[in-house]
């Protein structure tokens, strides 16, 4: 799970910045609003849900790291938890970022390409007009 964390945390960044870059809508800076009341809806659910199981059973207070669906025993209500809630969050918030990256660094991060670009040219054209050996 966490690797598909990962790549959706970066495949999300890149949509994101690319969306951005070519539409420039303001709101797409915005978009991890919506994943992270919605993971936000789930914990509360299950923090309240365990709370009153808690007070009828005297168990211990709620871990609420379970509702990522990343728990001790995998299963199919935890992968449905982790897939519907937490790879959500991931995703929307990664594409804020992207987008959010796009709009602050886009000049900085092109000069920067440009320079590495210029800089792979001149040692090319360097290792082209060498003398030869020998």
């Amino acid at each position: 799970m966490a690797a598909e964390d990962a790549i959706s945390a970066f495949i999300a960044f890149g949509l994101g910045y690319f969306v951005y870059g070519k539409w420039k809508a303001r709101s797409a800076k915005w978009v991890w609003l919506a994943g992270v009341c919605w993971f936000g809806w789930r914990a509360l659910h299950v923090w309240y849900g365990q709370g009153a199981v808690n007070r009828l059973y005297g168990r211990s207070p709620v871990l609420l790291w379970e509702i990522s669906g990343d728990g001790y025993r995998p299963d199919p209500k935890s992968a449905e938890t982790w897939l519907v809630y937490t790879l959500v969050m991931v995703r929307t918030a990664f594409y804020s970022v992207g987008a959010y990256c796009c709009a602050s660094y886009r000049e900085s991060i092109g000069n920067v390409g440009r320079g590495i670009v210029r800089w792979l040219g001149d040692q090319w054209r360097a290792y082209r007009d060498r003398e030869p050996l020998g």
